[in-house]
């Protein structure tokens, strides 16, 4: 039987990833590729523009990218083997269209939620220790709340973003006309 902390993790995550489901319905796949801007960073068949780049100030991104970034910071983050040594995750991969791109982020929710259903009270709030190295005090809570946080804020990006596309042929002129200035 899950524990208190367990049950309040998975009920987190299990609504934002049903708000973001619900928000993914109907992408195309002209959607998913559309860079708002130049130099976006997206999803090609070769992989992942800025996979693993840390910049000063990233550029913005494609839902696509945002969609596999988010996806594999929950399953295939490097400190989900210190939830459970053996984990076995899919294959990690970069679609390059909506419907295989909205089955990875399903695909590894499941994973993610598969691993922390697997964590028992004890693990919750123990330190890692010396395996983690600098995240030697870092606790399972600790992991999944950082994870949260990735989750929650990435899958925001991804609504604006489809906010964004629906909207992308409205003229500025005529918003700015609804402005009253002070």
């Amino acid at each position: 039987m899950a524990g208190a902390v367990q049950r309040e993790i998975l009920s987190l995550f299990e609504y934002v990833f049903a708000r973001t489901d619900a928000r993914l319905d109907g992408i195309s796949d002209d959607e998913y590729a559309w860079e708002p801007t130049s130099d976006c960073w997206t999803v090609r068949p070769d992989g992942l523009d800025g996979d693993e780049v840390v910049v000063d100030d990233p550029p913005v991104t494609t839902i696509g990218w945002r969609l596999c970034h988010v996806s594999d910071a929950l399953a295939r983050h490097p400190m989900n083997r210190l939830l459970r040594a053996y984990v076995t995750l899919s294959a990690r991969r970069f679609p390059t269209d909506a419907d295989t791109g909205v089955t990875y982020f399903r695909t590894s929710f499941s994973e993610w939620r598969d691993l922390i259903a697997s964590v028992d009270d004890e693990t919750w709030l123990r330190p890692f220790g010396p395996v983690a190295g600098p995240f030697a005090d870092s606790t399972a809570l600790g992991l999944a709340l950082h994870t949260a946080d990735e989750f929650v804020h990435h899958t925001a990006e991804i609504a604006l973003l489809r906010d964004l596309y629906a909207r992308r042929d409205e003229s500025s002129d005529e918003a700015s006309d609804d402005v009253t200035t002070r």
